[in-house]
């Protein structure tokens, strides 16, 4: 395969990667987890309306350590954590207001980050009202998956309620509720049974983080992108709750995605990062495959700037940077591509470390890239795993 050709197989792929359904790990250990907790909690819609109140029009504060929601209704106002938006944005269509991430590609549901949404819940039903984009949803119950596999949240640009059944699963017991969500899928309200209890739950531990790359980290050729891709892997391994996914497919240090209009990695940085917007612990900038083809010298000095930038407008952040390559090994061109990131990192104060990956993957592994040049699932588990014990050895110190 030519230059090229191995460039456009690649852009081709990524945009059809964000397109597609979309943290956590669903291997054999979830499933038997979520197991447990299916066989009680039922996915189900809310009961008749005389049976559930609603909370509505959500105000968000917080910052650097997460957000917390405030839902009106006319009983009182009702709390939930939301867990990787980096900072919020808001929207209103029909008088139906609703918050959701305001990083990556804003208001579409293409390339939509994951974010999480929290409740302290005792009751028999609870839910949550999202204004769709084709948005996509999974749950957890005290740790647990109700179901590892997402499910869209319903037709494109209308309201939708999404929600857990405990009637049969202890209503009396207190519990906590994770809704992952993904896609376009934006909060508007909280809704549970009319003699339910809710609250706020704990904030979740561990480092705020964000994620800076491409298709790569947006999940392109992972099972469920959004949701089984190698930034949750990494990031369920290292056990992060605060984790905030910026990845736009087609994009690199100096290459933009002219046809899907995402902008490149220092223009989304000085976006997204900084006071008033989000100001993570730790920032993992992933990628340099879209840039196959730019000048050498161009890519090592657009590099540098980002580093130099994430520097001056996030001082405490500790940077970790991640190469790639479509194909394992690295072919000549894509290796000297990755030489000229890596050492623009090495030259640049606030990153504690590079992760050359292509070199790491063990030769006897088998089936970690696709023909189109993104990881299989296999390679999005395993490369999860090399690039959380790498993280860990330069960030838990």
């Amino acid at each position: 395969m030519t230059r090229r050709a191995i460039a456009t197989a690649l852009l081709l792929g990524a945009l059809l990667a964000v397109t597609a359904c979309g943290s956590g790990d669903d291997g054999a250990q979830t499933n038997v987890a979520s197991s447990k907790a299916a066989s009680a909690v039922r996915i189900a819609g809310p009961p008749a309306a005389a049976d559930v109140r609603t909370w509505a029009r959500p105000a968000v504060s917080g910052g650097r350590r997460g957000y917390v929601a405030t839902f009106e209704s006319p009983a009182g106002p009702v709390r939930a954590r939301l867990a990787g938006i980096g900072y919020p944005a808001e929207g209103d269509t029909g008088g139906t207001r609703y918050v959701g991430p305001g990083v990556a590609a804003r208001w579409t549901g293409i390339a939509h980050g994951q974010y999480t949404v929290t409740v302290a819940h005792q009751g028999a039903w609870v839910g949550l009202r999202i204004w769709s984009r084709g948005g996509q949803w999974r749950a957890k119950v005290d740790g647990r998956y109700v179901d590892p596999k997402p499910r869209p949240v319903g037709s494109d640009s209308a309201v939708h309620t999404i929600g857990l059944d405990f009637s049969r699963a202890q209503p009396s017991k207190r519990r906590v509720v994770q809704f992952e969500l993904r896609g376009g899928a934006w909060l508007a309200g909280i809704v549970a049974g009319a003699h339910d209890r809710l609250g706020l739950p704990p904030r979740a531990s561990g480092p705020s983080v964000y994620w800076l790359g491409d298709s790569y980290f947006a999940g392109g050729g992972a099972r469920y992108p959004g949701f089984t891709d190698l930034v949750h892997r990494a990031s369920a391994r290292l056990g992060w709750g605060q984790v905030t996914v910026d990845a736009l497919g087609g994009t690199g240090y100096v290459r933009d995605n002219g046809a899907a209009k995402f902008p490149n990695f220092l223009a989304r940085a000085r976006a997204n990062i900084g006071r008033g917007r989000a100001q993570p612990d730790v920032v993992v900038v992933g990628g340099s495959i879209n840039d196959a083809g730019q000048d050498l010298r161009v890519i090592g000095a657009s590099a540098r700037r980002l580093y130099a930038y994430l520097a001056r407008a996030d001082p405490a952040a500790k940077v970790v940077v991640v190469v790639f390559s479509p194909r394992i090994p690295a072919p000549a061109n894509f290796a000297a591509l990755d030489k000229a990131v890596l050492d623009a990192a090495a030259a640049s104060p606030n990153v504690v470390g590079a992760l050359d990956l292509p070199s790491a993957v063990p030769r006897t592994v088998a089936r970690v890239q696709a023909a189109n040049g993104h990881p299989t699932q296999v390679g999005h588990d395993l490369y999860g795993r090399l690039i959380a014990d790498f993280i860990r050895a330069r960030t838990h110190r």
